[in-house]
């Protein structure tokens, strides 16, 4: 049996569906089974990168380049973009189809649906099984929790910005535009490849979207971000947030991080107005440290990391 994951990344598609793949993949790989990845990754090198030294047997840029075993073969499939009747697709050609979708994925064809949030309202009736909530969460095996100093240093806070794989909206720019604003002292660290024209003082680090999130993450007081999928990475570190909703596919995952005090709301993007950034939020989470207690205490232990493995058990159930 192959596990056979399906994922683009881009700039402007983002890095989110390949990397929720690849924490499937993790999981298959270290079970010792083969997995197999294409998708096309464009100018996202830290993405490519870790595809790469995953432990895939094979990874193909072009569908047509591989050939499916209809008896054994099961497909992982993350896409907004693909069509519904593309060949490579079809049920007829696969084991099993797993779709990992939110509210805006296309309504493929499949076996199971994986949903890589905390709620599926706008799932009710559907028609394969779907698994769903903390215990299914999609988080990478090297994510740890937090070591958050309890005595902050003369610094302030460290606050980590992250605007998602690849950040097309530029949320990092505009929360670095009211952060300056304050005079509170703190570090804030941003994760953005186009603030070089931007001036910034000295509590400000700029850092290229990359891997070293990983590392520089790990003594975060505050992580301010979008409500994307990385945003679970950020509550399964126990790291209280500041969350934003960045596009359409997010508004979910915003209203019900907010209405559970999961994440404090930050702000909003629209085509029509771009990025309206709460300050007030953003200085309360700075100065209140009530509060980023009281949000630390509704993520703590919310989440126990062990959401690919119930996922592959899942899968390997239906076989």
């Amino acid at each position: 049996m192959r596990y056979v994951f399906r994922a683009d990344a881009s700039h402007d598609i983002g890095a989110g569906h390949v990397m929720r793949c690849s924490t499937i993949a993790e999981e298959v790989i270290a079970r010792g089974l083969e997995a197999i990845f294409v998708g096309r990754i464009e100018n996202l090198e830290w993405v490519r990168k870790r595809i790469h030294e995953l432990g895939f047997s094979s990874v193909f840029e072009n569908e047509d380049e591989f050939l499916s075993e209809p008896a054994s073969d099961v497909l992982v499939l993350d896409s907004y973009v693909i069509g519904v009747d593309e060949p490579f697709i079809l049920r007829r050609k696969w084991k099993l189809v797993i779709v990992i979708a939110d509210n805006v994925t296309p309504k493929f064809g499949c076996d199971l649906i994986i949903h890589p949030g905390l709620d599926n309202e706008w799932l009710k009736g559907a028609s394969v099984p779907v698994v769903y909530g903390p215990e299914y969460l999609l988080i990478r095996n090297s994510i740890q929790k937090t070591t958050e100093s309890q005595n902050l240093p003369k610094t302030g806070l460290k606050i980590v910005v992250v605007g998602g794989g690849s950040d097309p909206s530029k949320f990092c720019r505009a929360v670095a535009a009211v952060l300056k604003s304050f005079q509170e002292p703190f570090t804030a660290v941003l994760f953005a490849n186009d603030m070089f024209e931007v001036k910034l003082d000295k509590r400000f680090i700029v850092s290229p979207i990359g891997d070293a999130l990983d590392e520089i993450i790990k003594d975060a007081n505050l992580v301010l971000t979008p409500a994307s999928t990385s945003s679970f990475e950020f509550i399964a570190r126990e790291i209280p947030m500041g969350v934003a909703c960045a596009a359409e596919n997010q508004r979910s995952n915003f209203d019900i991080l907010v209405s559970r005090k999961l994440a404090y709301p930050i702000g909003k993007y629209s085509n029509k107005d771009g990025w309206v950034i709460d300050g007030s939020a953003i200085h309360r989470l700075i100065i209140d440290a009530d509060l980023r207690k009281e949000l630390k205490g509704g993520i703590s232990a919310l989440i126990d990391l062990q959401g690919p493995k119930r996922i592959v058990d899942t899968i390997n159930s239906h076989l």
